[in-house]
């Protein structure tokens, strides 16, 4: 394998990692957990994470897969579609819309495609990808999953009669594992662990053999990248790990960290969802708040109308300030919502006014904050099951604790207690039923809306 593959050049030196990286999922808050479906997630209704699963699944994202050059005494394959400038200039363009959350126009991109090459994985994997961005805006919404799983079915099914002809075709072998990792990530969401937990182990099989076939790759490290860091950390966090951890290839957290980095610089793909997973590991694992700015607002120049980008640059000024750039982003984020534009879900509004509640109490505003908070729940109403509902009735107690009106606060505590324990709420809320919450100008232990 390249020197590539050994170091790629990115990222901090070796053995710069944070110390605090390893405090994982602990150290996410009350809401971290549900912060997005693409890092690993832990179940609502106890403590074991859902990380056994997404951590292995390894999102490998869009690499590109060179063909593969004849060998003696061995016949050359077939020449890869991604070879190909026409399907090239095509998947640009299409991801291009999608990230930029137009989805129609990436759907239709992704639609020629598939017309244009009706036997290839790549359709209907590509077109999927529009679901994926769907479900992100709103995980809590399972309504497409279904779809969604039912595209990576065939996407899977024609690599592998492609397999069947040649067992080295470097384009199945690809599509397959992308497709199987996808699967791996929807599941793991979904908590169903160990259905997700194959699908990853056959998915990173996949893509170590086409690394080895071609090492020069960039994109292609982006899975690597994501392997190295989170097998690395969550096994210390996680004793469940483990065990699994021994029988799995060695990983190393800066490695990974350098891998995605230059995915980020030099991929042509996977620029974006390396970017993306950078930004997620600097901010809940390495803490870092100069790095998490940076690849967030390296996201919001590159997709200015991806509102989910949009919602993370927030969250990252929301945790370090400064205070007035955090309320810009979660009052545009409301405006935007309000004027319809593409991908500003009802879901989002809710956690932009909970953050804007955050800092209203940060602020010592708690009458605007209360005001916030009942603009959360009405819009979460059809959510109930939601795990912003439990947190915005706990600040609720706490607003109204403040502004000396007890008996509301006491109401609205025991109202936390009838719901789900999310992150802590029912110890916060028992605490503050024995004793008010002190009003002191900030706003408590959790600073992060949930997703």
């Amino acid at each position: 394998m390249s020197a590539l593959a050994a170091d790629p050049e990115g990222g901090r030196a070796p053995g710069a990692r944070s110390a605090r990286a390893g405090a994982g999922f602990a150290e996410f808050g009350p809401l971290g957990r549900r912060f997005s479906p693409a890092m690993p997630t832990a179940s609502p209704h106890g403590r074991r994470p859902s990380a056994l699963a997404a951590v292995l699944a390894l999102a490998i994202g869009l690499g590109a897969v060179a063909p593969h050059p004849a060998e003696a005494g061995r016949p050359a394959r077939r020449v890869s579609l991604l070879a190909d400038p026409v399907f090239l200039a095509s998947a640009d363009r299409g991801l291009a819309h999608l990230y930029d959350m137009e989805l129609a126009a990436a759907g239709r991109e992704f639609g020629r495609i598939s017309q244009r090459y009706p036997d290839h994985p790549a359709g209907p994997f590509l077109g999927a990808l529009t679901t994926w961005w769907q479900i992100l805006a709103d995980p809590q919404d399972t309504s497409r999953d279904a779809r969604f799983l039912a595209a990576m079915e065939v996407a899977i099914e024609r690599a592998d009669r492609r397999l069947r002809r040649d067992d080295d075709d470097p384009d199945a072998k690809f599509f397959k594992s992308a497709a199987l990792a996808f699967r791996g990530r929807l599941r793991a969401m979904r908590h169903d662990l160990l259905a997700a937990a194959f699908d990853c182990k056959r998915a990173f099989a996949l893509l170590r053999d086409v690394v080895e076939d071609d090492p020069g790759n960039h994109d292609l490290y982006f899975g690597l990248g994501l392997y190295d860091y989170f097998a690395d950390v969550l096994p210390d966090r996680h004793p469940v790990l483990k065990p699994a951890a021994l029988f799995a290839p060695k990983a190393d957290a800066s490695r990974g960290i350098r891998r995605l980095a230059h995915v980020a610089r030099h991929g042509r793909f996977a620029r974006t969802e390396a970017a993306y997973y950078l930004l997620q590991i600097e901010y809940f694992f390495e803490k870092d708040p100069e790095e998490s700015l940076r690849w967030a607002r390296w996201l919001r120049r590159r997709h200015p109308g991806n509102p989910l980008f949009h919602e993370l640059e927030g969250r990252v000024l929301l945790r370090w300030g400064p205070r007035p750039a955090a309320r810009r982003a979660f009052d545009e984020i409301l405006a935007l919502w309000r004027s319809g534009a593409p991908g500003y879900t009802p879901a989002q509004a809710e956690r932009a006014f909970y953050s804007l509640a955050i800092l209203d109490m940060r602020d010592g505003e708690y009458e605007r904050a209360l005001d916030r908070l009942a603009r959360q729940e009405r819009l979460g109403a059809a959510r109930r099951d939601g795990p912003l509902r439990p947190l915005g009735l706990l600040r609720q107690g706490m607003t109204l604790d403040a502004l000396g009106r007890r008996p509301a606060a006491v109401a609205s505590y025991r109202r936390v207690l009838a719901l789900d324990d999310v992150g802590g709420t029912h110890a916060r809320a028992r605490a503050y039923l024995r004793s008010a919450y002190p009003a002191r100008g900030d706003d408590g232990d959790d600073p992060e809306p949930a997703s």
